[in-house]
């Protein structure tokens, strides 16, 4: 993780689609999936690893051989 102004700290996970959901890296032990949506993913994988967090969309695209979807975003959040 990345210190940021502030007292925040932050990082950037990619979240991967596969057999009908949504799965992030896995950060810290903590790795989090949804069936619902990428961002629903990101939102509870910040949910584990902080206390108040924001999420912010970087990148959306194709995976090259199975054309599944893939994303990357940053979270920032305050740990404590």
């Amino acid at each position: 993780m990345e210190k940021t102004t502030a007292g925040l700290e932050a990082l950037e996970v990619t979240v991967r689609e596969s057999g009908g959901s949504f799965r992030t890296d896995r950060v810290c032990g903590q790795q989090a999936s949804c069936t619902h949506s990428q961002a629903q993913a990101v939102e509870a994988l910040a949910g584990k690893l902080f206390r108040r967090w924001s999420v912010t969309l970087l990148e959306e695209y194709p995976h090259s051989a199975t054309d599944n979807r893939r994303s990357r975003w940053k979270i920032e959040g305050e740990v404590g």
